[in-house]
């Protein structure tokens, strides 16, 4: 295939898939971009996929990832690539607080994450459930965006906790619809296992909402208490009152320190993450990998 092309570059996202084939093309040129899991959690199944991970970041010239933690993993199978932070940046033109600004009271929330095992969405409709028995004016509606396979026993948790009036599931939207939804929530909620920079967490703080996150290296890049919580959420029992606490310490701060964590949020984003400096950055990368060779 590569020689039916004739690429200049073969790059492969996500290392353990179409990393592996990238690098077994045999192209001079290959630049990885790991996703965080590949890394993280594929090399620790056993020792034939920590073989196959260290021999396909052998075989590269250039490896991106959007967090340092991950980079940090790779850089322990010590590749001769060249290894460069680059994340997915949000398009600040497009994700950006709503012009007529959000409304004080009641707090919407959202979660953006899909709705399988590693982004615990249960322990946000348990952690919304309690937030709402102890605020039920303060806190409005939880918006659940994303789908996947937990959708019947999401729903089934919701009701079981009378709250099908407070929670939506909106499923897969289209751009717009997800934005318009984004911009009428000012706390967004994310609590995975495992995750490098996750796009969805840039694109909420790119719309001026604070942001209550799991204590992850990767979410530590990027939240700290003037942006929003962050929450063991690997803590089984412990965890879910940690949670709850850190809902209820945001919808209670009142709309003026949302406001403040919102703006923080956006201005970083703007300074750090903006998808136009990203794409210029990896454009770069690219241009010097040509030069090398």
């Amino acid at each position: 295939m590569t020689r039916a092309l004739q690429p200049d570059v073969v790059h492969g996202h996500y290392v353990t898939s179409n990393g592996l084939w990238a690098a077994a093309s045999g192209h001079p040129r290959v630049v990885l971009t790991a996703w965080g899991s590949d890394i993280l959690l594929t090399p620790q199944k056993n020792k034939l996929w920590r073989a196959l991970t260290k021999w396909t970041l052998h075989r590269a010239q250039l490896i991106t990832a959007d967090s340092d933690d991950v980079l940090q993993a790779i850089a322990r199978f010590q590749p001769m690539a060249l290894l460069q932070e680059v994340s997915w940046g949000a398009d600040t033109d497009r994700f950006k607080p709503p012009a007529q600004g959000r409304s004080a009271q009641p707090v919407q929330c959202v979660s953006l994450r899909a709705w399988e095992s590693n982004y615990q969405i249960h322990r946000i409709i348990d952690a919304y459930a309690q937030a709402k028995l102890a605020e039920p004016q303060q806190l409005g509606a939880l918006h659940l965006l994303g789908g996947g396979s937990l959708e019947s026993a999401l729903r089934n948790q919701v009701r079981h906790l009378g709250l099908t009036q407070d929670v939506v599931f909106h499923g897969k939207l289209a751009e717009d619809a997800m934005l318009a939804v984004m911009q009428r929530c000012a706390v967004s909620i994310s609590l995975p296992l495992s995750d490098a920079t996750s796009v969805s967490l840039l694109e909420s703080m790119a719309c001026g909402m604070a942001m209550l996150v799991s204590d992850l290296p990767a979410n530590r890049q990027w939240v700290n208490d003037q942006g929003g919580r962050l929450v063991d959420a690997s803590l089984a029992v412990s965890g879910n009152a940690r949670i709850t606490q850190a809902l209820l310490q945001l919808v209670r701060a009142g709309a003026t320190t949302l406001n403040g964590m919102g703006s923080h949020n956006r201005a970083l984003i703007e300074e750090r993450a903006s998808r136009r400096v990203e794409m210029d950055k990896m454009w770069s990368l690219y241009q010097r990998c040509l030069a090398a060779a």
